[in-house]
């Protein structure tokens, strides 16, 4: 059985960032939060099919009447164990990118790529699970809740971004959100293709991800540019 104790999705403190914290069991046995650790546990190692009621309940070793205490439906284990794992990468991600911009290196820059690439590698079936529900009708609670995710990341990126740049001009922050959001794509799309062996050489994923990051020209002229009827 993996032991996931020790690592940021699974561990609760440290992963707690940037945004709501995971929610945790005010009991004294914290069921809820051993739930979430099953949970993890499950869909790490044997995917999210092997993710039941009765699974998770036998593991944690209580009666299913007591599941639903905590959780009204799968699916709401599901968005719990989803926003753990988005408020972890989030964590991860946002002190690398602050390391970089304390240092503005070659290695830092690289360290801010590598953190969600790790997690991907780590955690690949709660990665699965997670493009998934953004797949969801937005009118599910899982499709709505992934969205939500979504957003919190594109924003705590984007302003991650305009701090970096030294730019605190909202007319512009339209733009570094949609940077955001094509930085977003290409970490998930190589995060995918490294796990499912298209891309095994996770180095020279992060060699062509920092060749993106580091801009072109081009693209901070961009970034800073308005019409003259917006200036």
């Amino acid at each position: 059985m993996a032991d996931h104790s020790a690592d940021p999705i699974a561990d609760p403190i440290a992963a707690r960032g940037p945004g709501p914290e995971p929610d945790e069991d005010p009991g004294a046995d914290g069921t809820r939060e051993r739930l979430i650790r099953a949970a993890i546990e499950i869909v790490a190692t044997e995917g999210v099919a092997a993710l039941t009621t009765v699974n998770v309940c036998r593991r944690v070793g209580i009666a299913q009447s007591s599941y639903y205490t905590h959780f009204a439906s799968r699916d709401e284990l599901l968005q719990a164990l989803g926003e753990r794992s988005a408020i972890a990468s989030r964590r991860t991600t946002r002190a690398a990118r602050a390391q970089f911009g304390e240092h503005r290196d070659r290695v830092h820059l690289r360290d801010t790529i590598r953190a969600p690439l790790e997690l991907i590698r780590s955690y690949p079936e709660i990665f699965r699970l997670g493009r998934q529900a953004r797949h969801e009708p937005p009118s599910t609670a899982l499709g709505a809740h992934a969205r939500a995710m979504a957003a919190a990341n594109r924003a705590e990126l984007a302003d991650d971004l305009m701090d970096l740049a030294g730019q605190h001009d909202p007319g512009l922050r339209r733009r570094y959100e949609m940077v955001a959001d094509c930085m977003d794509a290409m970490v998930t799309t190589l995060g995918e293709g490294h796990i499912e062996g298209r891309y095994p050489d996770l180095e020279e994923v992060i060699d062509l991800l920092a060749i993106y990051a580091a801009g072109s020209p081009r693209l901070v002229e961009w970034l800073s540019w308005r019409p003259p009827t917006e200036a």
